[in-house]
């Protein structure tokens, strides 16, 4: 999973995607979210580039939500897209767009 800006992001807020219970897992968390620029990729702590290796990937079992957090502070513009690349692991593996 990765993240890329198409808006700079306004607003000093802290930004992680995880699980429930451990909010990081995914994409580490962004002390300060107007650090992601536009066209800037979401992988790591420190999203500066605009080329980027896709790192280990990560198992969810069990119905998991992959949750994005924003604390600190509100976000009060920008644009950031995130992108799911899966397999399933079995016959009723899904991912599925949550509100």
């Amino acid at each position: 999973m990765f993240g890329i800006c198409g808006l700079t992001l306004v607003g000093a807020a802290t930004l992680e995607v995880g699980i429930s219970g451990d909010t990081a897992r995914i994409l580490a968390q962004i002390a300060n979210a107007t650090d992601l620029a536009t066209d800037e990729i979401y992988l790591d702590a420190t999203p500066t580039l605009k080329v980027e290796a896709l790192p280990a990937q990560v198992i969810i079992s069990n119905g998991q939500d992959i949750i994005q957090t924003i604390a600190s502070t509100a976000l009060t513009a920008g644009v950031l897209t995130y992108y799911c690349l899966w397999v399933p692991l079995s016959s009723d593996g899904n991912v599925v767009v949550a509100t």
